[in-house]
């Protein structure tokens, strides 16, 4: 089973069930999709679809899932990642109205060159990426401390219990 999800972003993304809509069209995909679709308008006419989930729904599916596909959301991609998953990335593009920025293929960009996932753009590059994202091995993710949670962390610990600092 494939798992898409494109997040929560208020900006749509018809984009990327269209694509996996016509890769299953063309039995390029075969695997049963079921998508998390957010905001966005598009019918899919070739994968079950939701709305919005909570998390625990979220996670159920994302671990009955041998792929997750994705818009570049990182949490949505180091929870996969830390589940061994096998990750294709089509980033959100400013180009399509479907972010304000490009930081999304900044992030997908950084993921990939690290050797965790794979990255698609456009209909011929998901074909490409999904014909032998099984035969892939990727880098094994390994989570990386946050500076901003060891200081927030360093600075908790610093409060007394009357909450004055050290």
């Amino acid at each position: 089973m494939i798992f898409l999800t494109i997040g929560t972003q208020r900006f749509p993304f018809g984009r990327l069930l269209e694509t996996v809509d016509l890769l299953i069209e063309n039995k390029i995909i075969q695997d049963k999709v079921i998508a998390q679709i957010g905001y966005t308008e598009y019918k899919a006419k070739q994968m079950e679809t939701f709305q919005f989930a909570d998390a625990e729904t979220m996670d159920n599916y994302l671990a009955q899932a041998d792929l997750l596909i994705c818009h570049a959301g990182v949490g949505t991609i180091t929870k996969a990642l830390s589940m061994q998953k096998k990750v294709l990335i089509f980033p959100r593009e400013k180009k399509f109205g479907e972010h304000v920025d490009d930081h999304q293929s900044e992030i997908a960009a950084v993921f990939k060159q690290r050797g965790h996932l794979t990255v698609a753009h456009n209909y011929e590059e998901m074909k490409e990426q999904i014909m032998h994202i099984y035969e892939q091995d990727f880098v094994p993710f390994q989570p990386q401390p946050s500076f901003l949670l060891d200081s927030i962390r360093d600075f908790v610990v610093s409060i007394d219990r009357r909450g004055k600092l050290s």
